[in-house]
C-alpha cells in the first residue's frame, strides 16, 4: 500500500525564511534546467511605459518600466520599489506576462501578471511564502483588475480546461505531463512505477484555471514541495510561457521564467509522451 500523499516535506521556521531574505541578492537573475530555447526572449515591449493596473479586491498597482529588466512599483500610493523583472509574450497577440519578487517585506512576496492590451484587463497572481501546512510553501490568491477605463469584463475563472492533458517539453531532455482534472486540481504523474497506488496518486496539485481569451488560459499550480508556478497556456499553438517561484531546499529563492511546447496526451498514460525527446518534435 503506497503511503498517505505528503505534499509539504520540508519546513522552515519563519526566522529561517527571513534570515534567507536578508541574504539573498535582489537583482541577481535566478537560472534553472527548465529554462531552455523553448523560452521566448524577453521582450521589451513595457521598456519607457507606466501603467496603474485597478483590481476588483480594491488594491491599485502603479508601474513603471525603465529597461528590459528593471521596473518600480508601487502598491496604494505607497513608496515606490525597483526589481529586477522578467516579461515574455505571449503566441496571442497583445498579451504579456511578467513576474517579480517583491522586496518590500520579508518573507518575500512575489507577482506574475498576464496583461491583456486589446481589452484593457490585466490578472495578478499575487505570490507570497508560508502556509499552515508550511513555512516554505506558496500561497497565492487570483485577482482581477482592468488598466485605462473600466470595459465592464474580466477575465474569469473556467472550467474549459478540465479534461485536457498535455505532455509539456521544457527543454530537450525534461518532459513531464500535466493532466488538468478538475477545476481545482490537476495532476503530474511523472516516471511510470509498477505501484499502482502510488503512481496514481502520486501529485495531485492544487491549481486555479484563468480563462484570459478563446484558446488561452492561465494555469496556476502549487507544486508538491511548495514552489508555485504561473503558466500561460495555448491549446491552439500548444505552447506557453510562464514563471515559477518557491524556496528551494538550497534556502535560496527562485524565481524565473520560462517557455515550452507541448503535445496532447490520453489518458491511460504508459510513460510514453505525445511529443518527442530531443530538439525535434516540437523546437
Amino acid at each position: 500500500m503506497a503511503q498517505p500523499f505528503r505534499p509539504y516535506k520540508h519546513f522552515y521556521s519563519i526566522e529561517e525564511i527571513k534570515e534567507m531574505c536578508r541574504k539573498a541578492d535582489p537583482f541577481k537573475p535566478q537560472g534553472s534546467n527548465l529554462v531552455s530555447h523553448f523560452r521566448p526572449p524577453f521582450t521589451d515591449f513595457f521598456t519607457g511605459k507606466s501603467f496603474v493596473f485597478h483590481f476588483d479586491n480594491g488594491t491599485t498597482l502603479t508601474y513603471e518600466f525603465e529597461d528590459l529588466n528593471t521596473l518600480s512599483w508601487s502598491q496604494d500610493g505607497c513608496p515606490s520599489v525597483k526589481e529586477y523583472y522578467e516579461a515574455l509574450p505571449s503566441t496571442v497577440s497583445n498579451v504579456y506576462l511578467f513576474h517579480h519578487i517583491r522586496h518590500d517585506r520579508i518573507p518575500f512576496n512575489a507577482s506574475t501578471i498576464v496583461v491583456d492590451m486589446d481589452r484593457h484587463l490585466v490578472t495578478w497572481v499575487d505570490l507570497g511564502i508560508g502556509t499552515p501546512e508550511s513555512d516554505k510553501n506558496v500561497r497565492t490568491q487570483i485577482v482581477f483588475g482592468w488598466f485605462l477605463e473600466d470595459p465592464g469584463v474580466r477575465h474569469s475563472h473556467t472550467d474549459e480546461m478540465c479534461g485536457v492533458i498535455l505532455d509539456w517539453k521544457y527543454s530537450d531532455d525534461f518532459i513531464i505531463r500535466h493532466s488538468y482534472v478538475t477545476t481545482y486540481s490537476m495532476t503530474s504523474p511523472g516516471a511510470p512505477t509498477d505501484n499502482d497506488d502510488e503512481y496514481l496518486f502520486r501529485k495531485t496539485l492544487p491549481t486555479t484555471y484563468v480563462k484570459i481569451r478563446d484558446g488561452l488560459y492561465l494555469v496556476s499550480f502549487i507544486e508538491d514541495e511548495g514552489s508555485e508556478a504561473s503558466l500561460l497556456i495555448d491549446l491552439k499553438k500548444l505552447r506557453d510561457v510562464g514563471a515559477f517561484f518557491s524556496l528551494g531546499h538550497d534556502g535560496k529563492f527562485y524565481s524565473y521564467t520560462i517557455g515550452a511546447v507541448a503535445g496532447r496526451g490520453k489518458f491511460g498514460f504508459t510513460g510514453q509522451y505525445s511529443i518527442d525527446y530531443g530538439p525535434e518534435g516540437g523546437s
